[in-house]
């Protein structure tokens, strides 16, 4: 007898669903969560899923599948009421129409995000999403006067009559400018409208990037060390720590692809190229629902799209690497893109490195995209390789290898829901091979991982939207590894990270609310703590009016997969990432953030936040194993606290971005308290940057921080060295050289300071536009340490004083 996919679900799932179908407008969504819900929980009964050593699905009786049933239904039901609230208006309801579209570039046909659109004098209107998709609901009758801005693109203004009952597509088409200073600010299209979302996210494009002074060539992560809470240990890595928060506690996205191993060279820079990317959000605290699995921070990269209009492309080489970027149309609004980056000159790397180490690195990015203005098909691969061979012999060679490809859908289903769904597949390897006489261990790490995401947008009455979504992350670990480089542990494993989330953003007046809950499904069934596994997630606004907002966030965050380097490496090389032992608690925080923001002069906008960050548990490096039984892990707790504060101040000839943090961070565990390595306490950062004339920039960024905390030698002794104590229990000899430590951490390195600056003319001729860029690091050649070696007393510093230039053609 042939079923309907809701029967299906009716008998298979929740017999209290036949009661939300008629309620709820978004019965299929819900059917097809239910529908995978219950064809995860009967797969886990057939053992078709592996999952964590202590089994999320342990038994599959009625008594077990009691509680994440209520759990989930009560999701459910939070999404009904919500989606509910755009059933079909009353005869007694305000007539109207909706006005929907894509906004682009006039040139490239690339959708543009953040844009702005106003609807005349009535105080309504919009922004476009990530994929350029706006909605305006219930228009009434009439003929508007409708404004388009997005920062970089010059304003238009159109016209548009709505009819009672007719909906409008309006899709927009902007050409693009040169900046003006008083688009940076906060008052500006681009920014506010995702600022609203949580009280600690910024915006990053590819020009911002640009503008800075590099390290070798520009780079993403390392662009965003200029925002305020982010910290390195070191000039050589772009490896950053947020608002206290370790380094495998950051989540980085690329194009909703998990990216576990993201950096070149040492962690020199990314692999993101700033080229192939349309925005960067970045969050540093309290994100919203949607995204889990990490406790510090999120970095969502957007790619853009090809060139819908021609072939188009750019070749650029620097003293590292060369790169060839190509894209085109498809015909229609389709397109593809190729980028691809190889290293050049390794020399180069040896003059920002402690030890010559030859290494060649590469990676390449595909796109292909097909669609309409409301609906798109998308295919991403992403590849990336790293070999470092050190000279010494003592040394090994180690191998990076990292490979992802992911499938996109989004469309406007019906008239107000709109979906964005994504499948992929991920393999992060890395690979140690001691050379031949070397007391060194081989060792290897390998992730796997499949993801399915699906996440609905409803657009209700007013500026209103639900979001519901669903993400199952099916992770593969196989890992041959040595513990303190004396005891070997093959690890493998598998499992589910299952989560559901469901947001509400509104609007009460002043008021402006964003309530989720990020619900981690899979800890539930396992019996986890119902804050852990329910996470609240709550930014609320206030609009003052004249372009002042404060905010207030909170969120719980938990994380299940960790790195097994230890904090107190100076460069990590062997970044395996781990499911936590069993024995330990889920890493878990709770955030809270205060911030205020706004205009203090047309050109001047301003930010002031405070935050705790409070890690009920975290899971730190033993540093007294002794013995092969000995946990390489134990739990902790920590607290992170901070006062930032955020200026932009920008005109047609000079633009400034300006931070002060104050921060601390302590952790504890087996009865010892202290600051982590990346523990600064004060942090300034400037950059200028000047327009001399056209085509012509200059820039200027400066860096100051307070000292990093180390570990002081307390003392130095012969530690003796016996041999065969039966034979000759007195033996004497040279003994080895061992040293006594002091407190953990217990002093300052002295302070950071740099200095950078950058020189770059761009010039158009004909179809080409060329720009050369030259960059000098560390101007002041100033001697900031990166390492002393207690057993030579020799002190290692950063990068010296290092000039290096970069040319780009691009058609």
């Amino acid at each position: 007898m042939e079923r309907t996919l809701s029967d299906v679900v009716e008998r298979l799932f929740l017999p209290e669903y036949a009661a939300l179908k008629g309620a709820c407008p978004c019965w299929m969504t819900l059917s097809c969560m239910c529908v995978l819900t219950a064809s995860v929980e009967s797969c886990a009964g057939r053992g078709l899923i592996v999952a964590r050593k202590n089994a999320y699905f342990r038994s599959m009786d009625f008594h077990s599948r009691l509680i994440p049933r209520v759990a989930i239904t009560l999701l459910l039901l939070a999404i009904a009421w919500g989606a509910s609230a755009q059933t079909p208006r009353s005869d007694d309801a305000p007539a109207g129409a909706d006005i929907r579209g894509v906004v682009s570039d006039s040139a490239t046909g690339e959708r543009i995000p953040g844009a702005n659109i106003l609807l005349g004098t009535t105080g309504r209107g919009a922004s476009t999403n990530n994929l350029g998709f706006y909605l305006i609901s219930s228009v009434p009758p009439g003929t508007y006067r409708v404004v388009v801005s997005a920062v970089g693109y010059a304003r238009r203004t159109l016209a548009v009559t709505v009819t009672d009952g007719q909906s409008q597509t309006l899709d927009v088409r902007l050409a693009s400018r040169v900046i003006e200073g008083r688009e940076v600010v906060v008052e500006s299209g681009a920014i506010p409208s995702l600022a609203e979302r949580s009280a600690s996210v910024h915006v990053i494009t590819p020009a911002e990037v640009k503008q800075l002074p590099t390290v070798g060539q520009q780079d993403l992560l390392r662009s965003l060390q200029i925002l305020p809470g982010f910290a390195s240990t070191s000039d050589v890595s772009a490896r950053f720590f947020v608002r206290g928060g370790a380094g495998d506690q950051n989540l980085i996205l690329l194009d909703g692809m998990k990216i576990y191993n993201p950096y070149h060279a040492f962690g020199l820079f990314s692999v993101l190229d700033p080229d192939i990317i349309r925005n960067a959000e970045v969050y540093t605290g309290a994100f919203p629902a949607g995204y889990g699995g990490r406790l510090s921070s999120v970095v969502n990269v957007t790619t853009r799209d090809g060139n819908t209009s021609k072939l188009s492309g750019n070749a650029s080489a620097t003293l590292l690497s060369g790169k060839l970027e190509l894209d085109g149309p498809l015909g229609g609004d389709n397109s593809w893109m190729v980028s691809g980056r190889s290293s050049l000159l390794t020399s180069t790397i040896d003059r920002l490195i402690p030890e010559s180490s030859p290494m060649s690195f590469s990676d390449l990015f595909m796109k292909g995209t097909v669609g309409t203005s409301t609906g798109r098909f998308g295919l991403r691969a992403f590849t990336s390789a790293d070999d470092v061979q050190p000279t010494g012999i003592d040394q090994p060679d180690y191998a990076w290898r990292s490979t992802a490809v992911s499938a996109a859908f989004s469309s406007l289903l019906g008239d107000r829901l709109y979906l964005d769904a994504t499948t992929g597949y991920s393999r992060s390897t890395i690979a140690q091979e001691p050379k031949a006489g070397s007391a060194a261990h081989p060792q290897s790490s390998k992730l796997e991982e499949v993801t399915f995401r699906t996440e609905m947008t409803t657009f209700l009455e007013g500026q209103n939207s639900l979001f519901e979504g669903f993400e199952f992350n099916f992770p593969s670990i196989a890992d041959s590894l040595y513990a303190h480089n004396l005891y070997p542990r093959l690890y493998t494993d598998a499992g589910l990270e299952w989560t559901m989330w469901v947001r509400y953003e509104g609007a009460t007046g002043q008021l402006r609310y964003d309530l989720g809950v990020h619900g981690d499904i899979a800890h539930l069934i396992d019996g986890g703590p119902l804050l852990q596994c329910l996470q609240p997630r709550v930014t609320l606004t206030w609009d003052f009016g004249a372009s002042w907002l404060a905010k207030a966030s909170y969120g719980v965050f938990t994380q299940n997969l960790i790195t097994i380097s230890n904090e107190d490496d100076l460069i990590s090389l062997f970044d395996a990432w781990v499911w936590l032992p069993d024995r330990l608690r889920p890493e878990e925080a709770r955030h809270y953030v205060l911030g205020l923001e706004g205009n203090l002069l047309p050109s001047l906008a301003t930010s002031v936040q405070v935050y705790l960050k409070d890690f009920r548990s975290i899971t730190l490096y033993n540093p007294d194993k002794v013995f092969p039984d000995d946990p390489d892990y134990i739990s902790g707790t920590g607290i992170a606290r901070g006062l930032e504060v955020l200026l932009r101040y920008g005109t047609p000839a000079f633009d400034l971005y300006a931070s002060y943090a104050l921060s601390g961070v302590t952790v504890a565990a087996n009865g010892v308290t202290y600051a982590p390595r990346y523990d600064r306490r004060h942090t300034v950062k400037a950059t200028g940057t000047v327009h001399l004339l056209e085509g012509l920039d200059a820039t200027l960024r400066w860096e100051y921080g307070s000292g990093y905390p180390f570990t002081q030698s307390a003392g130095q002794y012969t530690r003796l060295t016996l041999g065969d104590i039966a034979a000759d229990p007195y033996a004497e000899g040279p003994g080895s050289y061992a040293q006594s430590l002091g407190a953990k951490n217990g002093s300052r390195l002295p302070a950071y300071h740099r200095v950078d600056a950058g020189i770059t003319y761009r010039q158009t001729v004909g179809m080409f536009r060329a720009s050369a860029g030259l960059s000098v690091i560390n101007l002041t050649d100033t001697r900031n340490i990166l390492f002393y070696d207690r057993s030579s007393g020799k002190t290692d510093y950063m990068i010296p004083f290092f000039p290096t230039a970069s040319l780009t053609l691009e058609f």
